[in-house]
């Protein structure tokens, strides 16, 4: 059988033509099976083409998390913090803030990137939710690297503005759901999210020392005699600049530091230094609104500020003198206006248009701060971003962060045994699906369950007792009995466990007095699970369409698939790892594909899935889950010089000199180091030229 004429029909390149050759070969195909076969090839040859210069492979695997590398704040951005959940009110550039941490407690590297990981940084910045309220959430990390190249400046239809780096995340509503997207795909006209409304912080001393009714008149003067003080020492006040020592009460205080006491103030105090401001700089216009002028961006920030703090919208606008900032409002003092927009506007942030986009140059270092919950935090001009390094909120579930972005990619790739935040999606039968209630039941089958959830348990010192009240509604709720607890506590403690004053009463008795074993046994106690399932710290129950979907912090893909009432054939994890143990490598190879191409998703990068369909098909052609890396796919290449540019170099070369390897310069990247043409596009055409002698 002549397989070259039926080739000749498909242009493919001539070394696939060649193994398809020996192959139909090999099984002896008549001709209607092999023109069946090479016309599948010559599809799936079509299907895989890509376009000149787009990355592919491990190639793509190893760069598509470069985007996430630099999204970042310039030094000079100011934000909105408390340094604790109780404390006050502080305006502080982003720079200084992640330097201060960075220096008092290191870091570790990821990349480019400096991480302080503080667990209790005591440190809090105004956060967004998933319904659009302000709330004040926790610091976790704090976060810095190089930059060169140009930044993108924004500015909204209300005068607000920001700098930041291009893949730096900001936050959009789509189909009516937050969501980040990158700076650089922010075009005029999309909506970014603007304070509207922010809580205020009755901490400082200037308005807490005072009677309730000198509030006002007290900030009246302070506003008066600031203005006058400013204009004396004839500072302009300009972006990333402080004004110079401003005496007050014997004690010297720069222009921030003066913002910070006023935005600390009572309400009445902000309400005088508001009417203040407006009485030196200001003026009343028609239809109840009002017009202020300020040197200094900052104090027009700060009254901007207060002004969200009863609800009231501010128009910034930049003069044809870029030093002179104009503030237009409604006016605050009419209280019926005041009340009425109290309560129509139920929301704390606006959705303002992008007025304009440009970009600066700079060199140095960028910031960033790592926020619990929906990873938001809001900048001295009232703008609302976002931080991609960390976690964002899964699927919209609130309570469970999932870690995604870079840090989340490299786990995929890596292949961790033990994701940094395991989570489950679990659909449930239809006799549960559509029944909240039976829901419940299997959420309670799944959670795990400790004695502390279902009880109060009291410590005895002086009888070296342990006494745990049980709670009967908990006990119903979780479907456990006084004997099952018990017989766990037994088994697990390895004592036995009286009873008490009533049959909800148990009581653990240390056998010898000693404080070191009472507390060592209250230790175990907390650890010992009485229900469910130990991996699954925590259910959540949501309504998605017509059926209740369980979502859980923690994952035990096995265990759940035995549960009466979960759906195992459409139940998820985010563990690659447990599904390849659990289910087997075809199964992990989807999951890889998934759990990256969802990532990246998020992010709002967009990549060919033929790239992240090559790294598994790559990561699990063997039978088995491999990383990409030099313990995995990388370490495999046959080639001695491609493994020696991947990753240990003086390594891999010395072994194969004593192994006695032969490199026999098949690849690319090995071509390349010796400098020879690679066995691709030109460089794989062979001419032989033929000569006749002249007749």
């Amino acid at each position: 059988m002549n397989y070259d004429e039926l080739l000749e029909k498909y242009p493919m390149p001539l070394s696939i033509k060649e193994e398809i050759k020996k192959e139909l070969e090999k099984i002896k195909a008549d001709k209607k099976l092999a023109e069946k076969i090479i016309k599948r090839c010559y599809e799936t040859y079509l299907s895989n083409l890509i376009e000149p210069g787009e990355a592919a492979g491990i190639v793509a695997a190893q760069s598509i998390g470069e985007p996430g590398t630099q999204m970042s704040l310039p030094p000079w951005e100011k934000i909105i913090i408390k340094e604790s959940e109780a404390g006050g009110i502080k305006i502080v550039e982003i720079g200084k803030l992640v330097d201060k941490f960075i220096d008092k407690f290191g870091c570790k590297r990821e990349g480019p990137h400096e991480i302080c990981e503080v667990e209790e940084s005591g440190v809090y910045v105004l956060s967004l939710d998933e319904n659009e309220k302000i709330k004040w959430k926790k610091v976790v990390n704090f976060i810095r690297h190089e930059f060169k190249g140009k930044l993108i400046s924004i500015e909204t239809e209300l005068g607000r503005r920001i700098t930041a780096t291009p893949n730096h995340s900001f936050v959009t509503k789509i189909n009516g759901r937050i969501v980040p997207i990158e700076g650089r795909k922010l075009k005029i006209g999309d909506k970014i999210p603007i304070l509207t409304k922010m809580p205020s912080n009755e901490r400082v001393k200037i308005s807490n020392s005072l009677k309730e009714s000198e509030h006002f008149e007290a900030g009246y003067s302070y506003a008066k005699e600031l203005i006058k003080t400013f204009e004396e020492s004839s500072v302009v006040c300009q972006e990333n600049q402080k004004l110079k020592a401003l005496a007050y009460d014997g004690a010297s205080f720069d222009l921030i530091c003066r913002i910070n006491q006023v935005l600390n103030s009572s309400d009445e105090f902000a309400l005088g230094f508001i009417k203040g401001i407006l009485d030196e700089n200001g003026k009343n216009l028609e239809n109840d609104r009002l017009r202020i002028v300020f040197k200094s961006n900052d104090l027009a920030n700060l009254v901007s500020l207060l002004f969200s703090r009863f609800g009231i919208p501010v128009m910034k606008i930049r003069e044809s003198c870029e030093n002179t900032i104009v503030l237009e409002t409604l006016n605050i003092f009419n209280m019926e206006l005041r009340n009425k927009l109290k309560s129509s506007n139920k929301k704390d942030i606006y959705w303002d248009r992008i007025k304009s986009i440009s970009e600066i140059y700079y060199e140095g270092k960028v910031y960033d701060i790592s926020v619990e919950g929906l990873e938001t935090f809001v900048t001295f001009d009232g703008v609302v971003t976002h931080n991609t390094m960390r976690t964002f909120h899964y699927a919209g579930v609130a309570e469970i962060d999932v870690t995604l972005g870079l840090p989340r990619l490299i786990e995929i790739l890596d292949v961790r045994k033990n994701p940094s935040t395991p989570m489950m999606t679990i659909r449930l039968t239809e006799e549960y699906a559509k029944d909240k209630e039976k829901a419940k039941e299997v959420a309670n089958r799944i959670e795990a369950t400790t004695v502390f959830d279902v009880a109060d348990v009291i410590t005895d010192i002086k009888d070296m007792t342990i006494v745990i009240n049980l709670k009967k509604e908990l006990l119903d709720k979780k479907q456990l009995s006084v004997e099952e607890v018990k017989k766990k506590l037994e088994k697990n403690l390895k004592m036995e466990i009286g009873e008490g004053k009533n049959e909800y009463q148990l009581i653990i008795r240390i056998p010898e007095p000693s404080y070191k074993l009472l507390m060592d046994t209250f230790g175990k106690l907390r650890k010992i699970i009485i229900a469910g399932i130990k991996e699954i710290r925590r259910v959540i129950i949501r309504k998605e369409g017509d059926e209740y979907v369980l979502y859980t912090e923690g994952s035990n893909l096995k265990k759940v698939m035995k549960v009466k009432g979960v759906d195992f054939t459409r139940t998820l994890t985010n563990n690659i790892y447990e599904i390849y143990e659990v289910l087997g490598i075809e199964a992990a190879r989807n999951a890889v594909i998934r759990e990256a191409m969802s990532t990246l998703q998020e992010q709002g990068l967009e990549v060919d899935i033929r790239h992240i369909m090559l790294v598994a098909d790559a990561m699990t052609a063997d039978g088995e889950l491999k990383q990409i890396g030099r313990h995995g796919v990388a370490g495999e290449k046959q080639s001695t010089l491609a493994r020696a540019a991947f990753e240990m170099t003086v390594n891999n070369l010395l072994e194969a000199a004593v192994r006695g390897d032969v490199d026999d310069l098949n690849g690319i990247t090995e071509n390349i180091i010796v400098g020879q043409p690679i066995k691709l596009g030109t460089g794989d055409v062979k001419l032989v030229a033929k000569y006749w002698a002249r007749k």
